[in-house]
């Protein structure tokens, strides 16, 4: 069961490793975003008595002359080990850890604000899924293969091949789908799941589709505590008999199965005999097939040699198309809390804040989004009578202006403009509603009004309520 493991493997980072960590503070002034970025690396080490300190040092030059270049300054502080680079854009952001922009709509009563970007990942999920399945279909066909050169001569070789080809192959991809979008989109969305929580999804299946049974668990846990993934052997070679259509005892056919070293030895002789089955896969297991090709030959990979390699190979298979590679920070500095985001507001410090991991550039891609309004307060007294057209009323107002004409922007402002107060302003827009001849369009702003001023008495003549 430890094997299984590995499909959680994606939610950690290189423990022990050096860490990039990129520390991103954002300040939306006007129509730009200043943008502040924070680049260092952690080196983790272990002594001797098993302390574990943790350093910054610097960034390798190449891989922070690839994020300098879009920015227009660039300061180092030595003492940290962390480069600061900083510059103010708008709408697009820089193409440093993603992409992303920064919209701000502006009307005479305040304006509406989005960010939205994307860090790191890749766009093309859909392709990315597809590579999943296809590895996964690459991986049960050489293990169908494999032992169909042990057992294809058995009587009940056709059966047991049909369950492979069925169950067996639509239950491995469930499993890449579950390692690969479970473990990156849950990531994605900033709510990492427990440490062993793709573990539960996978022995839950396997638990429903009848490979395992819980009380069998203790037993399976001793077998591999003790040998290893070697004490599966037994379990398998008695599922494996089963779909043959043996109910007692193990067939002498499956004896290549008895142990790790027989496994091995039968696993090298299918190899050998049919080297054009593991190189028909090479290219699907590892996305970069292509160039491994062409590459000097001790770096093209090779075929699993060890049983838990082995094993691993067919219960993983999104391998290394899913993964976080380095700690991501995000500030958003906002004048009041936004509106909607998928961050985390903090109140005292005036910010929505993300943090969690930078996808690698094969994963599901890390989206931040906040969506907040700032009213202009004088301009609203002045024609409102008070403050009353604030949040998603505002940015609903914001956006509408924003789309208007020149020549309908300036007839707006001067009709409003000519309006002696808030309970002129209400009756203006009553009556502009029910108008036939009236724009529809310029309606709809009017109804955003409207509604924004439909409980305040300062919209309505003496002794009238709303």
């Amino acid at each position: 069961m430890k094997g299984m493991l590995g499909a959680a493997a994606v939610l950690f980072l290189l423990a022990g490793c050096d860490q990039t960590v990129f520390e991103l503070s954002l300040a939306p002034r006007g129509g730009l975003m200043h943008r502040e970025l924070s680049v260092y690396t952690v080196r983790e080490t272990t002594d001797e008595a098993g302390t574990v300190s943790r350093t910054n040092v610097d960034v390798p030059a190449e891989r922070l002359a690839e994020f300098a270049a879009h920015y227009p300054q660039r300061a180092q502080d030595p003492a940290r080990g962390v480069t600061v680079l900083s510059g103010a854009f708008g709408p697009d952001m820089p193409a440093d850890l993603g992409a992303g922009q920064y919209v701000r709509y502006e009307s005479p009563l305040g304006s509406g604000a989005v960010y939205l970007e994307r860090l790191g990942g890749q766009l093309a999920q859909a392709q990315r899924v597809e590579a999943v399945l296809a590895r996964a279909d690459a991986s049960m066909d050489l293990w169908v293969a494999w032992l169909g050169w042990e057992l294809a001569d058995e009587p009940g070789w056709r059966p047991l091949r049909a369950w492979l080809d069925t169950d067996v192959r639509r239950d491995l991809k469930d499993l890449a789908l579950r390692s690969y979008v479970g473990a990156d989109l849950w990531v994605s969305l900033g709510h990492p799941p427990a440490e062993h929580t793709l573990l539960a999804h996978a022995v839950q299946l396997a638990i429903e589709r009848g490979y395992v049974r819980l009380p069998d668990a203790p037993a399976l846990a001793r077998a591999v505590g003790q040998q290893g993934l070697a004490g599966l052997l037994p379990y398998l070679q008695r599922l494996l008999a089963g779909r043959m259509g043996v109910e007692q005892g193990i067939p002498e056919s499956l004896g290549f199965l008895a142990s790790a070293e027989r496994a091995r030895q039968s696993w090298q002789g299918f190899l050998q005999a049919h080297p054009h089955a593991w190189r028909r896969v090479q290219a699907t297991l590892w996305p970069a097939g292509a160039q491994i090709r062409d590459a000097e030959p001790a770096a093209a990979p090779q075929p699993p040699d060890e049983l838990a390699d082995m094993l691993a190979g067919l219960l993983t298979p999104g391998g290394d198309l899913a993964g976080f590679i380095d700690g991501l920070r995000v500030r958003l500095a906002l004048p009041g809390e936004p509106i909607e985001t998928n961050g985390q507001w903090d109140a005292q410090a005036g910010a929505v804040v993300w943090e969690s991991s930078a996808p690698s550039e094969q994963a599901w891609p890390r989206v931040l989004y906040a969506v907040w309004a700032e009213p202009d307060d004088q301009a609203q007294r002045r024609l409102l009578g008070e403050v009353r057209l604030t949040g998603g009323q505002l940015l609903a107002y914001s956006v509408w202006y924003s789309s208007l004409t020149a020549d309908e922007a300036r007839r707006w402002d001067s009709e409003l403009a000519a309006l002696a107060g808030p309970a002129d302003l209400w009756a203006h827009l009553g009556q502009f509603l029910e108008a036939e001849q009236a724009d529809e369009w310029l309606q709809a702003g009017a109804r955003l009004l409207r509604d924004a001023l439909a409980d305040s008495p300062a919209t309505q003549p003496a002794g009238e309520g709303p």
